[in-house]
């Protein structure tokens, strides 16, 4: 299960097959209480800052991959949590998810040494 939130709401995705053959499913919101965030927080491997362009592609679901610098050892099975980032500061909008891709050490295709790709 996949949770994104936009301060304080969220949507669980899941079954159902749609374009692309990825699969989607009936948006369900919900509210959040703060220490549910907390715990989402505590469990997600990764902690990532994103900026607001590429955070809205994510929750847009025009964009499902980050680009990294591998310093974390990005893993198929990680969550993690990408917390949007702007002026300094956390915007309060966040999205989490599950690893379930990741390329890496692939110079013959222009990723640079000690960089990845991962998608979910």
């Amino acid at each position: 299960m996949r949770l994104k939130s936009v301060e304080g709401n969220a949507s669980g995705v899941s079954g159902g097959a749609g374009a692309g053959g990825r699969k989607r499913g009936n948006m369900r919101k919900s509210k959040i209480s703060a220490a549910m965030q907390v715990q989402i927080s505590r469990e997600a491997k990764h902690d990532l800052k994103t900026l607001p362009p590429y955070f809205e592609d994510v929750l847009s679901e025009k964009k499902s991959f980050e680009l990294r610098i591998n310093d974390r050892d990005f893993q198929v099975g990680d969550t993690f949590l990408l917390r949007e980032y702007e002026n300094g500061a956390y915007t309060g909008r966040w999205y989490t998810g599950v690893i379930s891709y990741v390329l890496k050490n692939c110079k013959e295709f222009g990723l640079q040494d000690g960089y990845c790709i991962f998608g979910w």
